[in-house]
């Protein structure tokens, strides 16, 4: 019988992880405080200008809005790992949740020229769990799409929900990814090489992704194929992990769980 010993170099990788994270700490603090003036000038640009010269504002107020959004997300995903933050627990409409992040996300689709189509399902719950983090979810996740889809066409929002979990479903065309870089498509600062060159970024907002809602007791995945690409996130509508022991967090010892209710 023959071994194979694989020696890997854990402390480099850890300090690695550890200065990309102080970094990206750094980064979003400092980038937020300008953002918000900024979206205040835009406001007041909206509020007291000619009708005419209200365009360029509008798209100023309506990017500054998605970043000052996307930045805090990243905060309360950090100050969450630092024991800074509480996961909350409270009661979350839906519909009012994915027009809100439509309504962010309008201006800037459209000075893509790309359409936005909801469907929201009749009888949707509602959902209790961290309303910042989830609606961050879906901010992300319509913000990469937007992002990646080609000009005149349409990406869709679909929530509806099955007997165990509410589905969020996001899709939108493009060519199709590889399966060896789908498979990689929420690990931190990975992002696929055909997609380096179309727009830049972090690579980090499908891992914040994918830890809010494992937070939640949900699960993420990606699919790809001619038609393009869907995300789907599925958040369970009644944890039976009410008492699980998250250990790094702050959710009162665990107790607290998250659930949804009709």
């Amino acid at each position: 019988m023959q071994w194979m010993v694989v020696v890997t170099d854990l402390t480099s990788r850890l300090e690695r992880d550890q200065a990309r994270g102080e970094a990206l700490r750094f980064v979003t603090h400092e980038l937020r405080t300008p953002l918000v003036s900024i979206q205040g000038f835009a406001e007041s640009l909206l509020r007291y200008s000619p009708e005419g010269s209200r365009e360029a504002a509008t798209i100023i107020f309506g990017e500054s809005q998605r970043l000052v959004s996307l930045i805090n997300t990243y905060l309360d995903v950090l100050r969450f790992d630092a024991g800074a933050r509480s996961l909350r627990n409270e009661p979350i409409a839906i519909p009012q949740m994915v027009a809100q992040v439509e309504k962010i996300m309008a201006p800037i689709a459209d000075s893509a020229e790309i359409g936005i189509r909801v469907e929201l399902d009749s009888g949707l719950p509602v959902l209790y769990g961290d309303p910042p983090m989830l609606t961050g979810v879906l901010l992300n996740l319509l913000n990469n799409a937007v992002k990646y889809s080609p000009a005149k066409s349409e990406v869709a929002v679909h929530v509806y929900t099955d007997n165990t979990s509410v589905i969020f479903e996001v899709r939108n065309p493009g060519p199709p990814i590889a399966p060896e870089h789908l498979s990689r498509f929420f690990e931190p600062f990975y992002r696929a090489q055909e997609h380096e060159t179309a727009e830049p970024g972090w690579g980090l907002g499908l891992t914040f992704v994918k830890r809010i809602v494992e937070e939640h007791y949900g699960t993420i995945e990606a699919a790809s194929d001619e038609k393009g690409i869907r995300v789907r996130v599925r958040i369970p509508r009644a944890s039976g992990k009410m008492g699980r022991d998250l250990g790094h967090n702050n959710l009162n010892g665990g107790a607290k769980g998250l659930r949804a209710v009709s």
